[in-house]
């Protein structure tokens, strides 16, 4: 057997949790920065409102967004 099998029996927890763990904050970071509708209120009430609704913040008025 190999040295990357045994690293792989012994760490498959970080084989399984990295990847998903990664994927959950760079889901996040996308919706709460980098999204159209990004903002702090939107990141404020995603964390602490029961009732959170993405379609409550609107994308932004499309006369102040620089045309692509």
């Amino acid at each position: 057997m190999t040295y990357a099998y045994y690293w792989l029996c012994d760490n498959i927890q970080m084989y399984w949790l990295g990847p998903l763990v990664g994927g959950l904050l760079a889901g996040l970071l996308y919706d709460l920065v980098f999204a159209a509708n990004a903002s702090a209120a939107k990141a404020k009430a995603m964390f602490t409102r029961f009732d959170y609704e993405d379609s409550q913040f609107g994308e932004p008025d499309s006369r102040s967004s620089a045309a692509v």
